[in-house]
Protein backbone atom coordinates (compact mmCIF):
# COMPACT_ATOMS: atom_id res chain seq x y z
CA UNK A 1 0.00 0.00 0.00
CA UNK A 2 1.33 3.75 -0.77
CA UNK A 3 1.77 5.30 2.59
CA UNK A 4 -1.03 8.37 2.77
CA UNK A 5 0.26 11.74 1.33
CA UNK A 6 1.16 14.41 4.54
CA UNK A 7 -0.32 17.51 5.34
CA UNK A 8 0.15 20.26 2.93
CA UNK A 9 2.15 22.76 5.28
CA UNK A 10 5.13 19.40 5.76
CA UNK A 11 5.18 18.70 2.13
CA UNK A 12 5.81 22.82 1.13
CA UNK A 13 8.61 22.34 3.35
CA UNK A 14 10.17 19.65 1.67
CA UNK A 15 12.93 20.39 -1.29
CA UNK A 16 11.49 19.59 -4.43
CA UNK A 17 13.84 16.66 -5.46
CA UNK A 18 12.66 16.05 -9.27
CA UNK A 19 12.64 18.89 -11.87
CA UNK A 20 10.81 18.07 -15.28
CA UNK A 21 11.59 17.78 -18.11
CA UNK A 22 13.60 14.45 -17.01
CA UNK A 23 15.94 14.83 -19.83
CA UNK A 24 17.17 17.58 -19.46
CA UNK A 25 20.33 18.21 -16.74
CA UNK A 26 19.29 21.23 -14.58
CA UNK A 27 22.99 23.28 -13.65
CA UNK A 28 22.87 25.46 -10.69
CA UNK A 29 26.04 27.87 -9.95
CA UNK A 30 25.99 30.89 -7.96
CA UNK A 31 23.33 32.32 -5.90
CA UNK A 32 21.00 29.71 -7.43
CA UNK A 33 23.24 27.13 -6.18
CA UNK A 34 23.36 28.54 -2.86
CA UNK A 35 19.34 28.76 -2.55
CA UNK A 36 19.10 25.15 -3.83
CA UNK A 37 21.67 23.75 -0.93
CA UNK A 38 19.22 25.59 1.31
CA UNK A 39 16.11 23.98 0.03
CA UNK A 40 17.92 20.72 0.69
CA UNK A 41 19.02 21.10 4.39
CA UNK A 42 22.78 21.48 3.29
CA UNK A 43 25.26 24.60 3.99
CA UNK A 44 27.53 25.55 1.86
CA UNK A 45 30.19 25.83 5.06
CA UNK A 46 29.88 22.64 5.47
CA UNK A 47 30.59 21.18 2.60
CA UNK A 48 33.85 23.46 2.42
CA UNK A 49 34.67 22.53 5.80
CA UNK A 50 35.01 19.34 4.94
CA UNK A 51 36.05 19.70 1.37
CA UNK A 52 39.07 21.76 2.95
CA UNK A 53 39.70 19.38 5.82
CA UNK A 54 40.15 16.12 3.19
CA UNK A 55 42.86 18.83 1.66
CA UNK A 56 45.07 19.34 4.46
CA UNK A 57 44.61 15.45 5.20
CA UNK A 58 45.51 14.75 1.55
CA UNK A 59 48.86 16.86 1.90
CA UNK A 60 50.16 14.85 5.24
CA UNK A 61 50.97 12.22 2.85
CA UNK A 62 54.81 12.25 1.70
CA UNK A 63 56.83 10.14 -0.71
CA UNK A 64 57.55 7.45 1.68
CA UNK A 65 53.02 6.81 2.43
CA UNK A 66 51.96 4.32 0.00
CA UNK A 67 50.80 5.43 -3.09
CA UNK A 68 46.77 5.36 -2.23
CA UNK A 69 47.46 7.63 1.38
CA UNK A 70 46.49 10.45 -0.36
CA UNK A 71 43.29 9.76 -2.06
CA UNK A 72 42.81 7.98 1.13
CA UNK A 73 43.05 9.98 3.70
CA UNK A 74 41.40 12.79 1.49
CA UNK A 75 37.96 10.73 1.08
CA UNK A 76 37.93 9.62 4.88
CA UNK A 77 38.18 12.85 6.43
CA UNK A 78 36.11 14.65 3.80
CA UNK A 79 33.51 11.98 4.89
CA UNK A 80 34.13 12.22 8.21
CA UNK A 81 33.36 16.33 8.19
CA UNK A 82 30.47 16.13 6.03
CA UNK A 83 28.66 13.70 8.94
CA UNK A 84 29.95 15.57 11.61
CA UNK A 85 28.83 18.82 10.45
CA UNK A 86 25.25 17.46 8.97
CA UNK A 87 24.55 15.34 12.15
CA UNK A 88 24.82 18.94 14.00
CA UNK A 89 21.97 20.18 11.17
CA UNK A 90 19.92 17.08 12.12
CA UNK A 91 20.96 14.51 9.32
CA UNK A 92 21.48 10.87 10.89
CA UNK A 93 24.30 8.62 10.24
CA UNK A 94 24.00 5.62 7.12
CA UNK A 95 26.47 2.86 6.42
CA UNK A 96 24.71 0.12 4.03
CA UNK A 97 26.86 -2.65 3.65
CA UNK A 98 29.84 -0.05 5.05
CA UNK A 99 29.12 2.56 2.57
CA UNK A 100 29.45 5.81 4.55
CA UNK A 101 26.24 7.71 3.80
CA UNK A 102 24.21 10.75 5.38
CA UNK A 103 20.46 10.77 5.73
CA UNK A 104 18.67 14.23 5.64
CA UNK A 105 16.08 14.48 8.54
CA UNK A 106 13.18 14.11 6.38
CA UNK A 107 14.84 10.39 5.04
CA UNK A 108 14.53 11.54 1.46
CA UNK A 109 18.15 12.52 0.90
CA UNK A 110 21.29 10.69 1.27
CA UNK A 111 24.84 11.74 0.70
CA UNK A 112 28.15 10.08 -0.67
CA UNK A 113 31.40 11.28 -0.91
CA UNK A 114 32.87 10.24 -4.58
CA UNK A 115 35.79 11.45 -6.42
CA UNK A 116 34.77 13.11 -9.77
CA UNK A 117 36.80 13.33 -12.98
CA UNK A 118 38.21 16.92 -14.33
CA UNK A 119 34.77 18.09 -15.54
CA UNK A 120 33.78 18.23 -11.86
CA UNK A 121 32.15 21.76 -10.64
CA UNK A 122 32.49 22.92 -14.37
CA UNK A 123 29.65 25.42 -15.55
CA UNK A 124 30.17 24.62 -18.76
CA UNK A 125 26.82 24.25 -20.99
CA UNK A 126 27.05 20.32 -21.83
CA UNK A 127 30.01 19.34 -19.48
CA UNK A 128 29.36 15.71 -17.82
CA UNK A 129 31.12 15.19 -14.85
CA UNK A 130 31.85 11.29 -14.14
CA UNK A 131 33.10 9.73 -10.95
CA UNK A 132 36.72 9.33 -11.37
CA UNK A 133 36.96 5.57 -10.47
CA UNK A 134 33.92 2.98 -10.94
CA UNK A 135 31.32 3.04 -7.93
CA UNK A 136 31.08 -0.34 -5.65
CA UNK A 137 27.73 -2.06 -5.57
CA UNK A 138 25.83 -0.35 -3.13
CA UNK A 139 26.22 3.32 -4.56
CA UNK A 140 25.83 1.65 -7.89
CA UNK A 141 22.65 0.14 -6.75
CA UNK A 142 21.00 3.06 -5.10
CA UNK A 143 22.32 5.53 -8.28
CA UNK A 144 20.15 2.62 -10.49
CA UNK A 145 17.42 3.59 -8.19
CA UNK A 146 17.27 6.67 -8.66
CA UNK A 147 16.23 5.81 -12.49
CA UNK A 148 13.44 3.83 -11.19
CA UNK A 149 12.24 7.13 -8.84
CA UNK A 150 12.93 9.02 -11.40
CA UNK A 151 10.55 7.29 -14.11
CA UNK A 152 7.86 7.15 -11.82
CA UNK A 153 7.67 10.40 -11.41
CA UNK A 154 7.08 11.58 -15.26
CA UNK A 155 4.51 14.16 -14.82
CA UNK A 156 4.04 17.99 -15.04
CA UNK A 157 3.17 18.81 -11.66
CA UNK A 158 3.96 21.79 -9.32
CA UNK A 159 6.91 21.97 -6.72
CA UNK A 160 4.33 21.25 -3.88
CA UNK A 161 3.17 18.27 -5.67
CA UNK A 162 6.47 16.97 -6.64
CA UNK A 163 7.65 17.41 -3.19
CA UNK A 164 4.75 15.31 -1.94
CA UNK A 165 5.43 12.72 -4.86
CA UNK A 166 8.99 11.98 -3.46
CA UNK A 167 8.22 11.96 -0.39
CA UNK A 168 5.99 9.02 -1.32
CA UNK A 169 8.08 6.99 -3.67
CA UNK A 170 10.93 7.24 -0.88
CA UNK A 171 8.13 5.96 1.63
CA UNK A 172 6.93 3.10 -0.51
CA UNK A 173 10.18 1.17 -1.36
CA UNK A 174 11.90 2.26 2.09
CA UNK A 175 15.07 4.03 0.04
CA UNK A 176 16.08 7.96 0.44
CA UNK A 177 17.09 9.28 -2.92
CA UNK A 178 20.90 9.00 -3.42
CA UNK A 179 22.94 12.30 -4.56
CA UNK A 180 26.42 12.42 -4.17
CA UNK A 181 29.32 14.73 -2.98
CA UNK A 182 31.53 14.91 -6.19
CA UNK A 183 35.29 16.75 -5.96
CA UNK A 184 38.49 16.84 -8.25
CA UNK A 185 41.41 18.46 -6.67
CA UNK A 186 43.65 19.44 -10.05
CA UNK A 187 47.66 20.11 -9.96
CA UNK A 188 46.81 24.01 -9.78
CA UNK A 189 45.54 23.78 -6.66
CA UNK A 190 42.25 24.31 -6.94
CA UNK A 191 39.67 22.13 -5.65
CA UNK A 192 36.02 21.95 -7.48
CA UNK A 193 33.13 20.31 -6.15
CA UNK A 194 29.33 19.92 -6.72
CA UNK A 195 26.34 18.42 -4.95
CA UNK A 196 24.67 16.19 -7.70
CA UNK A 197 22.32 14.08 -8.48
CA UNK A 198 22.69 10.80 -10.90
CA UNK A 199 20.02 9.33 -12.67
CA UNK A 200 21.71 6.80 -14.69
CA UNK A 201 25.18 4.55 -14.89
CA UNK A 202 26.76 2.29 -17.21
CA UNK A 203 29.66 0.26 -16.28
CA UNK A 204 29.51 1.24 -12.17
CA UNK A 205 30.05 4.99 -14.08
CA UNK A 206 27.78 8.03 -13.59
CA UNK A 207 26.26 8.60 -17.66
CA UNK A 208 23.67 11.03 -16.91
CA UNK A 209 22.81 13.37 -14.26
CA UNK A 210 19.43 15.02 -13.46
CA UNK A 211 20.44 17.95 -11.46
CA UNK A 212 24.07 19.51 -10.80
CA UNK A 213 24.69 22.25 -8.16
CA UNK A 214 28.01 23.46 -8.48
CA UNK A 215 29.90 24.91 -5.73
CA UNK A 216 32.68 27.69 -5.60
CA UNK A 217 35.76 26.29 -5.91
CA UNK A 218 38.33 26.17 -3.34
CA UNK A 219 42.20 27.56 -3.98
CA UNK A 220 44.64 25.67 -1.65
CA UNK A 221 48.37 27.04 -1.75
CA UNK A 222 50.83 24.55 -0.57
CA UNK A 223 52.78 21.55 -1.96
CA UNK A 224 51.07 20.08 -4.96
CA UNK A 225 49.71 16.16 -4.31
CA UNK A 226 49.05 13.47 -6.42
CA UNK A 227 45.33 14.51 -8.49
CA UNK A 228 42.37 12.06 -7.26
CA UNK A 229 43.55 9.09 -8.96
CA UNK A 230 44.85 7.00 -6.17
CA UNK A 231 42.10 5.03 -4.72
CA UNK A 232 40.26 2.05 -6.05
CA UNK A 233 36.73 3.09 -4.99
CA UNK A 234 35.00 5.32 -2.87
CA UNK A 235 32.31 2.95 -1.75
CA UNK A 236 33.76 0.14 0.86
CA UNK A 237 32.20 -2.92 0.29
CA UNK A 238 33.89 -5.78 3.18
CA UNK A 239 32.45 -9.79 3.09
CA UNK A 240 32.63 -10.46 7.13
CA UNK A 241 33.31 -13.80 7.42
CA UNK A 242 32.44 -15.30 11.04
CA UNK A 243 35.72 -16.95 12.70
Amino acid sequence: MIPEAKGMSEVMSEPPLFDFPIHNTILRFGGDAEERLEELGIPLSVLHEALTAGDVAARQATEDSPKTAAGLQRWMSTVQNLRRGLRAEGWTLSDPANSPQIVSPSGIVSLAVVTGDAETGSTESGSEPRNLRPFGPTLASAIEKNRTKQVRGQLEITAVVEAALARTISAYDGAPIQWVLMHHRSSDGKLRAEVSLPTSGEGRFIRRWRERIVLPPLDFEGPTIPADSDLTSDDVDFDILEA
